[in-house]
């Protein structure tokens, strides 16, 4: 993925669906590591919070998954469509799409949006 299409992507959540909600898994080893660099992202620290969990070593596969939920709708580009999934998790019903890209969140994290709900 290219940069301008990151910052594409990025728009699209800055200017028109700034209503998403960020969840943050980290594996217990990398919880540290994950909040150095949210921090240097953010510019602040994490919040402990409903959306951040931290999984056992033995119980992830990754160091961390960062999902966006948000509600897409006939202005939604393409090319975030098309690295969405339909939404089919207990508790987030009342988004309708999942994004499941990190360095797209990243990217996020770096224009004012956080774990937790924006």
């Amino acid at each position: 993925m290219t940069q301008e299409e990151i910052e594409a992507i990025v728009k699209y959540f800055k200017d028109e669906n700034s209503d998403c909600l960020i969840e943050a898994e980290v594996k217990e080893s990398d919880v540290s590591k994950f909040k150095i660099k949210y921090k240097a992202a953010t510019g602040t620290e994490l919040d402990e919070s409903e959306h951040f969990h931290k999984i056992s070593d033995n119980d992830k596969w990754g160091g961390v998954e960062l999902r966006v939920y948000y509600n897409a709708d006939d202005n939604t580009p393409k090319s975030v469509l098309d690295l969405s999934t339909k939404m089919n998790r207990s508790g987030f019903e009342q988004y309708n799409k999942r994004l499941n890209n990190n360095q797209i969140i990243y990217k996020l994290f770096e224009n004012g949006f956080k774990v937790g709900i924006n």
